[in-house]
């Protein structure tokens, strides 16, 4: 605004010095106007006086002219036809020269007066000239009458009209700084509010409100800022219920996201990514994945990403005595180069463990198949092919028998285990009391137990209880753990079955005095056809499915099984059901 008011005072000034400039040429031509008429005048009036004279008579004009020049204030020249200076009113008329070469001279006529203006030699003064010829009756010059007046003389009222001038233009200037800063200071203040309002809305304040009114363009930006403020906030609360939204769902997974910037510093880790990556550090965001996470595969699987804008698929194992086993999908954010990346993390350690327990299972039942198949086989094509007398064909024929009830066992416990595991089992879950259940299993073994010379007994000091569970299946859990209790206790041992109540649950107990069971194998005896002890186990016979049978029909009842073992000291396997309680 100071400049618009600057610009106002520059055009005063402009049009002051063009007018002083008009006013000057109008005073020079209005002197030249007054000069001509005062020539024509005193040509009529010395005209005659110079027709009656003669040369001896230029005192008599000398004197005439200084009295006519004193009386109008004008300097009064007559030269004659030549150019001589016949009078002069301000010196002799042999001190100022020839006149024929000066331009009014030469250019005047008789109708028609000449001007010039110049610096004269001996007064350097300025002067203006205004000559006019005076011509006898027939129309020969009879000589001239200059008039000449100092210029400064004419313009001596100009400075009074500049002074004027110069107070109207101050007067003017201060006028127009006085509304310009006036209104600079309305702009600036007007100003300063929308920059407050802009800077609130870029700081997130998007209830601040700019009070500016008006129809002009600082209004009409006022209220587009105003609008853009309401807008604003509608869609940031829109963005952060959104973003909440999402946050909640990455949160709620349990795949890890990890988001890494260009420069693969993280951007955002929920907490499966936390829990996978072990990752301890609270403030991650901000900080490159590399120092967060030391895995050299997951570095160049982000590098991969950003470098080629294509989506990598990898697998990864985690170091720790948890290992992990984590499938990555890493895609690149929209844009080339990609601004950044997304990496989904799956963890694959089960399902690793269930394909590699396929594996040993198929494996294991192939082999477990191809011994009775093979000695049925073989015993079946020596009796076909070979004389065999009557004594080693009944021994064949009940070796084929005994191949086949253990090959018709086997596909018996797989089946049961099978629909154990798909919950295709029908279970009748209910009251089963544990005394006359544990009594009815102990009296079936207790042959097995006398052939060996070992005594199965039951605690005494074991009291009533009633468990929740499936009479068929517990009659099978607690068998199946006598049996492998007497097969694995030597000669003169000793094996009891016991129980007691322990909050709501009941804890059975078999324990033996066997070969026990080394730690490193106690927490895979549930697995399906694992043998401590492979020789003796061929030995003493068996499916290998016996124990994984029992924890999955445990498990089943909601209990769990465990065992306690020592090399040379015996086992105890400890069954823990629910007690049931009568509701009614």
């Amino acid at each position: 605004m100071l400049a618009y008011a600057g610009l106002w005072v520059l055009l005063g000034i402009v049009s002051l010095a063009i007018t002083a400039r008009w006013q000057s040429r109008h005073a020079a031509h209005q002197a030249q106007q007054q000069l001509g008429q005062l020539a024509f005048v005193l040509r009529d009036l010395l005209g005659p006086e110079i027709a009656r004279g003669s040369n001896n008579d230029n005192d008599f004009l000398q004197q005439r002219v200084r009295q006519l020049a004193k009386r109008v204030g004008v300097r009064i020249t007559l030269i004659d036809p030549d150019g001589d200076v016949v009078a002069d009113s301000d010196m002799p008329p042999e001190a100022v020269g020839n006149c024929a070469e000066r331009p009014e001279v030469r250019q005047a006529t008789a109708e028609r007066p000449a001007s010039a203006v110049r610096v004269t030699a001996s007064s350097r003064r300025k002067m203006l000239y205004v000559a006019v010829r005076y011509d006898e009756p027939g129309g020969r010059p009879r000589g001239f009458i200059r008039v000449g007046q100092e210029l400064r003389k004419q313009t001596a009222q100009q400075p009074t009209i500049r002074s004027l001038m110069g107070a109207m233009l101050v007067a003017w200037a201060g006028a127009t700084v006085a509304l310009g800063a006036w209104l600079a200071g309305r702009f600036v203040r007007r100003v300063r509010g929308l920059t407050e309002t802009a800077r609130a809305l870029a700081r997130g304040d998007f209830a601040h409100k700019t009070s500016l009114d008006g129809k002009d363009e600082l209004g009409q930006l006022a209220a587009a800022l105003n609008q853009a403020g309401r807008h604003l906030s509608q869609q940031v609360g829109t963005l952060k219920q959104t973003n909440q939204r999402l946050l909640t769902v990455l949160e709620s997974m349990s795949e890890g996201v990890v988001a890494v910037d260009q420069r693969q510093r993280i951007l955002f880790l929920n907490d499966a990514a936390r829990q996978l990556l072990r990752i301890s550090a609270q403030e991650v965001e901000g900080r490159s994945l590399l120092e967060v996470v030391r895995h050299h595969v997951l570095h160049q699987i982000v590098e991969n990403v950003l470098n080629k804008a294509e989506p990598c698929r990898a697998e990864l194992d985690t170091a720790g005595p948890d290992r992990r086993h984590l499938a990555v999908q890493a895609t690149a954010f929209p844009g080339m180069p990609p601004p950044g990346a997304v990496l989904v993390l799956h963890d694959i350690t089960e399902l690793r463990r269930l394909e590699n327990m396929r594996q040993e299972f198929f494996a294991n039942v192939s082999h477990e198949l191809k011994t009775p198949l093979s000695s049925i086989k073989a015993y079946a094509e020596t009796l076909l092919t070979t004389s065999v007398d009557e004594d080693n064909r009944r021994r064949f024929v009940v070796r084929i028998q005994e191949q086949a009830e253990r090959l018709h066992q086997l596909i018996l416990d797989m089946l049961s285990l099978s629909r154990l595991e798909s919950g295709h089992q029908a279970l009748e879950i209910g009251r089963v009391p544990l005394r006359q259940t544990v009594e009815a299993v102990v009296s079936q073994y207790q042959p097995a137990a006398e052939a060996k010379q070992i005594e199965l007994k039951i605690d005494t000091a074991s009291s009533d209880l009633d468990v929740r569970a499936d009479a068929e299946g517990l009659h099978h859990i607690l068998g199946n753990l006598i049996d492998n209790a007497i097969k694995y206790t030597p000669e003169s041992g000793c094996v009891t079955v016991g129980w007691k109540a322990e909050d709501d649950h009941a804890l059975i107990e078999v324990c033996d005095t066997g070969i026990g069971i080394p730690a490193e194998s106690q927490l895979r005896i549930f697995e399906r056809f694992y043998r401590v002890d492979k020789a003796r186990f061929r030995v003493l016979g068996g499916t290998g499915l016996g124990l994984s049978i029992v924890k999955h029909l445990v498990q089943s009842f909601g209990g769990s099984v465990d065992v306690e073992s020592r090399p040379g000291e015996g086992s105890t396997f400890i069954v823990r059901l629910p007690l049931f309680h009568d509701r009614a």
